[in-house]
């Protein structure tokens, strides 16, 4: 399985869904189940690719090198197609905030990337009105 290709056709399939959600209940209905399903999916392909591990002795330095250069790369870039695109989504749609706080509180998110997705749920949250959080209303 090739994580980076996965992202990008749920990333795909996220937007073509939401596209259409708002005239198909059963579309919206995909959409939410697709958003509950993400994290396991992505967790289990990243699992299946890097299952392998780093267990030579030989070059441990170069590879701790690489993955700290690699490491830094994505903290630049604060951001991933997953992340943006679920926090697209629920800013196009509020009833969709509940959801995709949640698929996004389970992503392997770097820190810089935690802290960001915090700072962006905390904001959705204070500006959202009751309508938009079917979950927590009762």
């Amino acid at each position: 399985v090739d994580p980076p290709s996965l992202t990008n056709a749920f990333v795909e399939c996220l937007t073509l869904l939401a596209s259409s959600s708002c005239e198909c209940d059963k579309t919206k209905g995909i959409l939410l189940d697709a958003i509950g399903a993400l994290p396991d999916v992505l967790n289990d392909a990243n699992a299946l690719a890097g299952g392998n591990g780093s267990s030579g002795e030989s070059g441990g330095n170069e590879d701790e090198n690489q993955n700290e250069e690699e490491e830094a790369e994505e903290e630049e870039e604060s951001s991933n197609p997953i992340l943006s695109t679920l926090q697209l989504l629920r800013v196009e749609d509020p009833t969709l905030l509940i959801p995709c706080l949640d698929a996004i509180g389970s992503l392997p998110l770097s820190e810089v990337q935690m802290e960001e997705a915090t700072r962006d749920a905390l904001e959705a949250l204070s500006n959202v009105e009751a309508w938009g959080l079917p979950a927590l209303v009762g």
